[in-house]
């Protein structure tokens, strides 16, 4: 599967995904990507702590290396100066890594990592501090399997 951001005349952004030989919408039956998937979620004024995109994936994986991208940008309000840097990556319960964060509206940004799965544990972005009231954050997570 794989998954960009594309601009749209309107000057926002939406996710484009494609997958060949899905089963379902996020869901490939063989091949290296049957173990791959991704998340997308939108919080406004999200509080500190707040899952902003969840990834878990399924059952079957533990041990496997996928390459994880996330994409974070701010789509609605009026960012503050707040809002800079005000994301995390999160791996279960353990915080990985800060992540840049532009106070910009469609600002988008792109993070590339490699990281062992686990079952059962969740790859996440969450909101660090609280959020400015009006202004909605955003995450996607694609998650793919690498074959070794």
């Amino acid at each position: 599967m794989g998954a960009e951001m594309v601009a749209l005349s309107d000057g926002t952004y939406a996710v484009k995904t494609v997958s060949a030989g899905s089963a379902g919408a996020n869901a490939q039956t063989s091949g290296p990507n049957d173990q791959s998937g991704f998340g997308i979620g939108a919080v406004t004024a999200p509080a500190a702590g707040a899952t902003i995109a969840t990834h878990t994936p399924p059952p079957g994986n533990n041990g496997e290396l996928h390459e994880i991208e996330i994409y974070t940008w701010l789509s609605a309000g009026a960012p503050a100066a707040g809002e800079t840097n005000n994301v995390q990556f999160k791996f279960g319960a353990g915080a990985i890594t800060d992540l840049p964060m532009i106070p910009t509206l469609n600002q988008v940004m792109r993070f590339k990592f490699y990281w062992t799965a686990a079952t059962g544990t969740a790859i996440s972005v969450i909101a660090k501090a609280a959020g400015t009231a009006g202004v909605t954050y955003n995450a996607f997570i694609t998650a793919t399997k690498i074959v070794s």
